[in-house]
């Protein structure tokens, strides 16, 4: 049974609301804090004009972003979202493709299928990290001279290395409209100042000068939380139970009960379980009438929510070391119902002999060893060094060869400088007339293409990719 009720309260002009579902021992809620854009903010979007956005280092709040841009309808790539990490990748394209279900949005998380989507034109808005999409863009896949819009996601958060491809990137950009993301406009100020400069700033949520009070923590999966909100609830027990998810997922549903036990708008809860990263205002929210609080995150957020609160806590929720421990409490309780019973004169009698040079204990350890299936010592035949496996090649090809008067030793120059490759990593060099496929091992045919693209060779800057028939 799903109930749906609306909280009459607000804070700081932030639209709140509450959805909730009637559980046995816990309910699920989902408030939204939406910002509010006022005239300025809404004139520097409608018109793509650069733009600044406050907000925690999640997806859910890009949502309200995205929503506000001008509705385009073209399906081939106009808008690049860079972001800090693989994580960043994943929550920002779920939040874009909620904000704007019509257009294709990819995450780049495989170069080879992003490649193949873009030239297709089916992608709409990419959304990578900067290294990647350089990678894109030195392969003239990715051809930002067309994009429409940028959105640079928490810049402050690049290494030095991330905001370099950031400036090439952006330099190949030419007008397209900048939008920068960011939980602390004095750490992004460099970036703020170099690629929206006197832009008007929409604050979602700022950092707070005072913390929330104290949390718990988890760093768990998106995928996981579930299984760890349910783990939650049997380690703390709470009377009733809310679980918030700003990202209105039906996958807490599989937490519903029979009973009907009515949450209300939270007052008579004694926990709340942030599915997600929540902002200062939320927390606040949360931590009212003494609720207490767990947040479930990425660990790339941690440094987020220590900022926010005034004390934040893990959460200790089993996972393998605590298995492999209760798998071995179960072993000792096994050992000691057999020692228990007695009858081990067999068993003694075998292993006297070894009592005058080993300890008790290592010989208990390897009969138990024995008993659960492991090998026994190696024969001197089994010692034998195996032979080594035969290294499996892939033809990369070149765009350069004999007519630009490169030599086999120009190639495998480049390939160990430039590519950080050993002799044995290169095979079979066939220089041809205008091109020349080279043998690389397997593993580091990715590592090869990446790096000499773009690079020059005998004078000639080159192009490298897997050749057609591999």
């Amino acid at each position: 049974m799903l109930t749906r009720l609306r909280a009459g309260r607000s804070r700081d002009m932030i639209k709140h609301r509450s959805f909730v579902h009637s559980l046995t021992i816990e309910a699920t809620v989902t408030w939204d804090f939406a910002p509010v854009f006022d005239a300025a903010h809404r004139a520097a979007l409608e018109n793509e004009k650069p733009f600044v956005y406050v907000c925690p280092p999640a997806g859910w709040p890009l949502v309200f972003l995205f929503q506000a841009l001008p509705e385009r309808k073209t399906q081939h790539l106009d808008t690049l979202v860079l972001a800090p990490g693989i994580g960043d990748v994943l929550e920002a394209a779920a939040a874009v493709t909620a904000a704007e279900p019509h257009r294709p949005v990819h995450p780049l998380t495989g170069l080879g299928r992003s490649e193949s989507l873009i030239r297709a034109d089916s992608v709409a808005t990419l959304i990578a990290t900067p290294a990647d999409a350089h990678h894109l863009l030195k392969r003239s896949v990715l051809r930002s001279g067309g994009l429409v819009r940028v959105a640079l996601l928490w810049p402050e958060r690049l290494d030095d290395a991330g905001a370099a491809y950031l400036e090439t990137l952006l330099a190949d950009a030419g007008d397209a409209q900048r939008l920068v993301v960011t939980t602390d406009q004095a750490a992004a100020s460099s970036f703020i100042e170099r690629y929206a400069r006197r832009a008007p700033v929409g604050v979602q949520s700022d950092l707070p000068e005072t913390g929330a009070g104290a949390v718990r923590y988890a760093v768990v999966e998106s995928h996981a939380r579930v299984r760890a909100a349910r783990t939650a609830l049997d380690i703390l027990l709470p009377r009733k139970a809310l679980i918030w998810d700003p990202t209105g997922t039906r996958r807490w549903d599989l937490l519903s009960g029979p009973d009907l036990g009515v949450a209300g708008d939270g007052a008579d809860s004694d926990l709340v379980i942030a599915a997600e990263l929540p902002s200062p205002e939320a927390l606040r929210v949360f931590g009212e009438g003494g609720r207490e609080v767990v947040v479930f995150l990425r660990a790339s957020q941690l440094p987020y929510l220590q900022r926010i609160t005034s004390s934040a806590k893990p959460l200790r929720l089993p996972g393998y070391a605590d298995r492999a421990r209760a798998d071995a409490a179960t072993l000792r309780e096994t050992l000691r119902t057999r020692l228990q019973q007695g009858n081990l004169a067999t068993e003694l009698l075998a292993i006297e002999p070894l009592l005058e040079t080993f300890d008790p204990a290592l010989i208990a350890a390897a009969a138990l060893s024995l008993s659960r299936g492991s090998s026994a010592a190696p024969t001197p035949e089994d010692q034998e060094t195996p032979a080594a496996p035969r290294p499996t090649w892939t033809r990369v090809f070149v765009t350069a060869g004999q007519r630009d008067n490169v030599r086999p030793g120009d190639i495998l120059g480049a390939f160990i400088s430039v590519a950080k490759l050993s002799r044995g990593d290169v095979g079979r060099i066939d220089v041809r007339e205008r091109f020349s496929l080279v043998d690389v091992q397997s593993e580091v045919a990715e590592q090869v293409i990446r790096c000499i693209t773009g690079e020059q060779i005998r004078g000639r800057r080159v192009t490298a990719r897997l050749d057609r028939h591999e």
